[in-house]
């Protein structure tokens, strides 16, 4: 309860404290889920040291569990001791259609390290493993190879990666900016921009936003456009996100949202106050819990009650007038209101997208687009009242482009 909550070092307590007062009879489970909290905070060390203990009293006479002897191995790989990882990852190689999850977790240990190639060997013995995500396999491979500088096998095994996840940002844009690298900016355009079948796509009403109308993928797009003198392109992909995110930014700075916490994350605060009160049933202690979370369960108990009274007043309003009342059980306030991301966050905050706001508005004037060079100066001026060296170019600039015109 206390790992799943986030209170990593109460759990470390506990269950230590459990072995300690059954250093012989402890289930291997209890050490296998120690370890992995351990893990989770780079405490590897301390794992091994009880996977090792574990392997001693409770393994002596049989073979370790496969699950404690994967961590182990990615133990041994972080402390530097890469052979020994590998003799116990080795036991995987024969077993890889039943443990795909462990593969990929040592795949993925060797990756952070940056052993590429040994991520690599063992990303590929899941290539096919029906049950593993196909398209995030490929990405990792993709980025093996990439890292071990095999850029023409990173950019094949991308593409398959983006055929697979189409909506995949990320993906997406790692491999245009490989594309573009290679100087193939031609591809890198193709890849970011709307499929020319947009029938099948809208067909798919169920799906959000496509990626092709996310803001990354289209500035990474008018970027392009303007390495390549495109400006005509450049200023019908870029207006569109700077008008949407000025217009945004300028109504967010009129309505401030207290935020509010749903009943659900008010009894969840409140428990941490009565697990404080309660003594613990495997080390018989009671778990100190930081005074930060007791300061917020305090406090959420107090809500609670206060909620509870205003439901009991309304119900006895409801007898009093002798009409029928209905409890709102669902236990949560009313939806707040939705903050609404622009497509280009902090825009005016971001001294590089400063520039490209002025310089939208210079291709636009250029362009001879006066209207909505002005009309996105407007909005800008709007978002920017506290700031007067931004709000003054602006100012200048819109008075250029009016005795332009």
């Amino acid at each position: 309860m206390y790992d799943r909550s986030g209170q990593h070092e109460h759990s470390i307590h506990i269950l230590e404290a459990y072995l300690r007062d059954h250093p012989t009879e402890t289930d291997p489970s209890v050490i296998d889920l120690l370890a992995s909290i351990l893990m989770e905070n780079n405490a590897h060390n301390e794992a091994i040291r009880h996977i090792e203990h574990a392997q001693l009293v409770f393994c002596s006479n049989k073979e370790m569990p496969l699950t404690m002897k994967i961590k182990a191995g990615i133990c041994y790989a972080y402390l530097g001791n890469m052979e020994k990882a590998e003799t116990l990852f080795s036991a995987l190689e024969q077993q890889d259609a039943d443990h795909a999850d462990l593969i990929a977790k040592f795949a993925d240990s060797f990756m952070s390290l940056g052993h590429y190639s040994s991520a690599w060997k063992y990303y590929f013995m899941l290539k096919g493993n029906t049950k593993h995500n196909k398209g995030f396999l490929r990405m990792k491979i993709a980025r093996c190879h990439l890292s071990l500088n095999d850029r023409v096998q990173a950019i094949l095994w991308f593409y398959e990666a983006v055929n697979t996840l189409e909506d995949n940002i990320e993906t997406r844009l790692s491999l245009a900016s490989i594309l573009l690298e290679e100087a193939r900016e031609d591809e890198a355009i193709l890849l970011l921009s709307p499929p020319k079948n947009l029938d099948r796509f809208e067909a798919q009403t169920n799906k959000s936003e496509p990626w092709w109308c996310n803001g990354k993928v289209k500035l990474k797009l008018c970027y392009i456009y303007i390495a390549k003198g495109m400006l005509k392109e450049f200023v019908d992909a870029i207006y569109p996100l700077v008008h949407e995110s000025l217009r945004i930014e300028s109504l967010q700075q009129k309505v401030k949202v207290k935020k509010r916490h749903t009943k659900s994350v008010l009894l969840g605060r409140a428990k941490v106050l009565d697990d404080h009160q309660t003594d613990n049933l495997l080390c018989r202690s009671r778990p100190v819990a930081p005074a930060s979370d007791l300061l917020k369960a305090t406090r959420a108990k107090k809500l609670l009650q206060k909620k509870a009274k205003v439901k009991e007043e309304k119900r006895a309003e409801a007898m009093a007038a002798r009409v029928d009342w209905k409890s709102d059980d669902s236990g949560d306030d009313p939806p707040e209101e939705i903050h609404q991301e622009p497509p280009l966050p902090d825009l005016l905050k971001d001294k590089e997208n400063h520039g490209l706001i002025i310089f939208v508005q210079v291709t636009g004037f250029l362009a001879y687009r006066y209207c909505e060079a002005l009309e996105i100066i407007n909005l800008a001026l709007k978002s920017t009242r506290n700031m007067c060296s931004v709000a003054e170019e602006l100012r200048s600039l819109g008075a250029q482009i009016v005795s332009g015109s």
